[in-house]
C-alpha cells in the first residue's frame, strides 16, 4: 500500500444507485443499502492502484433523474440509419449522427440544422468514425472513407482538412479524440491471415498517440511510441460479418490517458503516455466475479436462428443459403459471452461500463458508473427498447422507443454524479 493515502487502505463501501427510466423517466428515490464488498488495494510494488468492484444488481437502491432535455424538430427523413453517434458540446449543444450526416441541436433540444452533410466534398461526411471537441472548442471529424481529418470552428463552420497517411495495405486507423492540446488517441488495426480456414482474418491492434500540431490547427501528423497489443478478434472476410459476442478491444480517451480493455474479461486499464508516447498503467479497475455465461452449442444455434430470422427472403448481395453457411462455418464463437458491452467516459472523469446484453428488445440495459478518483460507484438502469448513446458531466443521453416504434431522444440530468474528477496522473495541464 506504499504511496496510497490512508483512506484507501481500508475497505470501502459502495454508494450505489439505480435510475429507472420506465414511465417517462419517473422513478422513486430510496436510500441505497451499504455494500461492503467494494475493496481498494495497490498491486505489488508498482504503485498501480487496483479498484475491485463487486457486480451485484440486487445490492443497489434507486435514484431518479431530476429533469430531461428532449431533442425535437429534426426532419423525419434526416437520418438514413438510426442515430448512433452523440457528441455533447461544452455550451450545451448536441451533435447527432447516423455516421453519414451530422445535425446540431441547441441547449434546449431544438433542431439547429445539418452541420456536416453527406458527401465527399470539404466539410462533408462519407463515413464518420471520429468526432470530438478539442480544448479550444474546435470540432474535429475523422472520415476513413476519404482518409481525412477535418476541423470545424466553434460555430461549427468548416475550416480545413488534411489527409492522413495509409499505414499498410491491410491496415486501418481509428482516432478517438484529444488526449491533450496537441495529441490524440490513435489505434491502428492490421488485418492478416490466420489459421482456421479460408477467408478468416485476424486483427492486431497497436495503440499510440498522434501529434496534431496544436489544437487550433492541423499540423503534419505523425504516429510515435506505438505499443503492440494482442489480437483476440477474428472476423470472416467477404460477408461483412463479425463474431457474435465479439471480444473486440475498446479504447476511450480519459484526460491525457487512455482507458483500454477487452470485453471478455471485466478489467479496464487506465494508461498514461510517457515522453516517448508509450502507455503504462496507472489504475486498473476490475470486477472479477462478473464473468459472462458460457457460449453453449444451444446458444450458438439460437444466435444463428435469430440472425436468419432477420435476413430478408430476397437479398442479392448475401443469398440466404450463403449467409447461413457463413454463420455456421466461418464465424468464430468465443468460449464465453463478454463480461461487459461498452465503455463511455464523460469530460469530468466518470467512467460508464455497460453490462453486456444480447438483445435490446428483451433485456434491460445496466451500467456501472465509476469515480476512479473519489472511489465511488453507482448503478444506472434503463428499460428494454432503450439505449444509452453518450454521457456528459451529470448527464446521459438516452433513446427509448415506444409501442409504435417511435424513438424519443433526451439528455437526462443526474445530480448525484457531481464532484467527479479525473485521476491525478491523467489530468490535463492547465
Amino acid at each position: 500500500m506504499r504511496g496510497v493515502p490512508e483512506p484507501l487502505r481500508r475497505r470501502m463501501c459502495l454508494a450505489a444507485t439505480v435510475l429507472t427510466l420506465a414511465g417517462g423517466l419517473a422513478a422513486g428515490c430510496v436510500d441505497a443499502p451499504i455494500l461492503n464488498r467494494y475493496t481498494i488495494s495497490s498491486s505489488d510494488s508498482t504503485g498501480i492502484l487496483t479498484i475491485t468492484l463487486e457486480d451485484s444488481l440486487s445490492a443497489y437502491g434507486r435514484i431518479s433523474a431530476s429533469d430531461s432535455v428532449i431533442l425535437r424538430g429534426a426532419p423525419q427523413d434526416l437520418f438514413g440509419n438510426n442515430p448512433q453517434i452523440v457528441i455533447p458540446l461544452r455550451d450545451g449543444r448536441t451533435l447527432l449522427s447516423d455516421g453519414e450526416v451530422v445535425a446540431a441541436f441547441d441547449s434546449s433540444g431544438n433542431f439547429f440544422g445539418v452541420v456536416m452533410p453527406r458527401g465527399r466534398g470539404p466539410g462533408e461526411v462519407t463515413t464518420l468514425s471520429g468526432l470530438w471537441q478539442s480544448a479550444d472548442d474546435s470540432l474535429w471529424m475523422v472520415d476513413p472513407s476519404t482518409r481525412r481529418i477535418s476541423r470545424f470552428a466553434p460555430d461549427l463552420k468548416y475550416v480545413r482538412s488534411v489527409e492522413y497517411p495509409r499505414f499498410g495495405e491491410n491496415s486501418a486507423l481509428s482516432i478517438f479524440g484529444g488526449l491533450d492540446r496537441d495529441t490524440t488517441a490513435v489505434v491502428e488495426f492490421n488485418f492478416s491471415d490466420a489459421p482456421g480456414g479460408p477467408g478468416i482474418m485476424r486483427i492486431e491492434y497497436r495503440v499510440g498517440t498522434w501529434v496534431m500540431g496544436g489544437a487550433a490547427a492541423i499540423g503534419e501528423p505523425r504516429v510515435f511510441g506505438i505499443a503492440q497489443r494482442f489480437a483476440p478478434g477474428v472476423v470472416p472476410a467477404g460477408f461483412s460479418l463479425s463474431p457474435p459476442f465479439s471480444p473486440t478491444a475498446q479504447w476511450r480517451p480519459y484526460g491525457r490517458c487512455m482507458i483500454y480493455g477487452f470485453p471478455e474479461r471485466w478489467e479496464l486499464s487506465i494508461e498514461s503516455p510517457d515522453a516517448s508516447g508509450r502507455f503504462t498503467p496507472v489504475t486498473v479497475i476490475r470486477a472479477p466475479l462478473a464473468l459472462g455465461d458460457a457460449v453453449t452449442p444451444e446458444r450458438k444455434e439460437k444466435h444463428i436462428v435469430d440472425a436468419m430470422a432477420g435476413m430478408p427472403a430476397n437479398n442479392s448481395e448475401f443469398p440466404r443459403d450463403q449467409y447461413e453457411r457463413a454463420l455456421r462455418e466461418h464465424v468464430t464463437f468465443p468460449e464465453r459471452e463478454p463480461a461487459f458491452g461498452r465503455v463511455l467516459v464523460s469530460d469530468d472523469g466518470a467512467i460508464w461500463v455497460q453490462r453486456y446484453r444480447e438483445s435490446a428488445e428483451r433485456e434491460r440495459d445496466y451500467w456501472t458508473i465509476i469515480d476512479a478518483h473519489g472511489l465511488s460507484a453507482w448503478r444506472f438502469e434503463l428499460p428494454t427498447r432503450s439505449r444509452l448513446l453518450a454521457v456528459r458531466p451529470q448527464g446521459a443521453f438516452v433513446a427509448t422507443r415506444d409501442a409504435d416504434d417511435v424513438e424519443t431522444q433526451a439528455w437526462v440530468h443526474l445530480p448525484k454524479l457531481k464532484d467527479i474528477k479525473v485521476v491525478p496522473a491523467c489530468r490535463l495541464a492547465p
